[in-house]
């Protein structure tokens, strides 16, 4: 049998109050930089930060950068390049890997916006504006036909076209 005084006891129950109010205002501090993080760089490269897996380690030694392309207002890709490329101001050309959509626009700029990856350059150092030129998939022709104007017939769709 222990014996401790009353005070003793409670400064220990003060102490283990603290703790527990530090922990619970930490992991709120914690959910709300992982929500930023989401929003601001997406899942995928979200998720690379923190399990620490591709692309990140090669951000960090310095061996790729990562590129934000923006569209212009009003235009969009709905299946953004695999790859793409990029001039530099000394009119190097360079190639780009996409990554992911970016979750936002671009600061001062209101289109759509996608994350690539190139290979670190001398030329472009962080924050370079760069010329992308992207190349959208070739598209399908063809007519888009309404449910409520096909005719069935013996079991097959007719539509028809004036």
């Amino acid at each position: 049998q222990h014996n401790i005084s009353q005070a003793a006891l409670q400064s220990a129950q003060l102490t283990l109050a603290v703790a527990e109010a530090d922990r619970a205002t930490a992991a709120a501090q914690l959910r709300q930089l992982r929500t930023k993080l989401l929003a601001d760089w997406g899942l995928k490269l979200s998720a690379a930060a923190l399990s620490g897996s591709t692309p990140l380690p090669r951000l960090e030694k310095g061996a790729e950068a990562l590129v934000e392309v923006s569209l212009p207002l009003g235009q969009g890709l709905a299946d953004p390049p695999a790859e793409a490329s990029a001039t530099t101001p000394d009119d190097e050309l360079v190639q780009l890997r996409f990554v992911s959509r970016a979750p936002r626009a671009a600061a001062g700029v209101a289109g759509e916006s996608f994350f690539y990856l190139m290979a670190s350059r001398a030329s472009a150092p962080i924050g370079t504006p760069l010329s992308v030129t992207l190349t959208a998939s070739t598209g399908k022709s063809g007519v888009l036909v309404p449910r409520s104007a096909v005719v069935w017939h013996q079991g097959e769709p007719f539509a028809f076209r004036e």
